[in-house]
């Protein structure tokens, strides 16, 4: 999370830090979702699922 603040506040300023932490979340749940579980065929626990 920290990696994409910096990295977005640096690109964009004060509003790529507001946008990093859900945009980062949106990406992490994608790759849990198509590459992981679509791909892989792996159960994996998604971020903020309830079991």
């Amino acid at each position: 999370m920290l990696s994409a603040q910096l990295l977005m506040g640096g690109t964009l300023g004060t509003l790529g830090v507001v946008v990093a932490a859900p945009l980062a979340l949106v990406l992490i749940v994608l790759v849990q979702v198509v590459y992981v579980r679509d791909l892989l065929g792996e159960d994996v626990k998604i971020l903020g699922q309830q079991d």
